[in-house]
């Protein structure tokens, strides 16, 4: 078929426009899309090839967006190259493009030298190629009604709280053996680049009343009451302060129920089930959800075996 296989920076694709009409074909939810648009064809430059492509006559027919990542395995740090979204051309499907396209990711994995690949998959296709289950995904489901009712608010991200966020997230995600760490170069991509994407959208910042920052969280476009990310300061004061400040936003956007995703025993968790009725959903697939290959010979434990301290790998880092 005269296939070719690229890597791509997303500054050098002329095309884009391409392979946001793929993605808009592959995906019902056409926010897929547009995410890809907003977040890597609007002056952001990538240092390594994070686009993998199989085209035809420069016509994009499989697409696989990757990302570089440090992650926190217990006391050591590896390097995961992250997947996704993978999409095909519906007319070039059960051809063998997305086996083609999944061995091309993981070369260039090789090449950048990560250790693991790692993605959120659907069942069935990617446990043949090698991915194993590796995580719960989990979340806490509670009634607004039932969030603390002390004064918070919460406004729009803006650069003034950059430092506040950041280090937010460091301190709360070396709180677990498992986490993605973020250089300043993603925080960079992410605050100015990705808020109106799926990776990063819209993050609200929660203040307490002397409007002191306590935490932040991201939500689902589709859907307010899911909150894809959420960090907060580790405090018991500041945890209710925190969920107050979640009361606030459900009450300002008419939302019943939120939805915060976030592993058994962390602080979060830890705080409601001592304080707040709630419920606690986990969902662990045999061969879908959050997947991992290994490439090289790191010590992975199953994160199943550790319930003090589970994983975190947060939302912004993989769709």
């Amino acid at each position: 078929m005269n296939l070719e296989i690229k890597f791509k920076k997303n500054q050098e694709i002329s095309n884009f426009e391409d392979i946001v009409s793929l993605l808009e074909n592959a995906f019902p939810d056409l926010f897929f899309a547009q995410s890809i648009k907003s977040s890597f064809f609007n002056g952001y430059n990538s240092n390594y090839p994070n686009f993998v492509l199989i085209e035809k006559e420069n016509k994009p027919l499989a697409v696989a967006v990757v990302g570089l990542r440090k992650i926190r395995l217990f006391d050591s740090f590896s390097t995961a190259l992250t997947i996704g979204p993978v999409a095909v051309a519906k007319n070039m499907q059960k051809k063998g493009l997305g086996r083609m396209l999944m061995e091309e990711v993981e070369n260039l994995a090789q090449t950048l030298s990560a250790d693991l690949l790692y993605l959120v998959g659907i069942q069935g296709f990617y446990k043949n190629l090698g991915f194993k289950t590796f995580m719960k995904r989990s979340k806490i489901v509670i009634d607004s009604s039932e969030l603390p009712n002390i004064h918070a608010s919460f406004e729009s991200y803006d650069s003034r709280y950059k430092n506040n966020l950041i280090n937010c997230y460091r301190d709360l995600s070396s709180r677990f053996n498992y986490s993605a760490l973020r250089t300043d170069e993603i925080w960079d991509w992410l605050l100015n680049h990705a808020t109106n994407s799926y990776y990063f959208y819209k993050p609200q910042i929660v203040l307490d009343k002397l409007n002191n920052f306590v935490g932040y969280f991201t939500y689902d476009p589709n859907n307010p009451s899911r909150l894809r990310e959420s960090a907060y300061i580790n405090q018991v004061d500041t945890i209710e302060t925190f969920l107050s400040g979640l009361r606030t936003y459900a009450y300002t956007f008419e939302v019943k129920k939120i939805e915060l995703m976030t592993p058994k025993n962390s602080p979060l968790y830890s705080f409601c089930k001592k304080y707040l009725n709630f419920s606690f959903v986990e969902l662990y697939n045999v061969d879908a959800g959050q997947m991992i290959k290994q490439l090289s010979e790191v010590t992975i434990k199953d994160s199943e075996d550790n319930n003090h301290n589970p994983s975190f790998i947060f939302q912004g880092d993989n769709f």
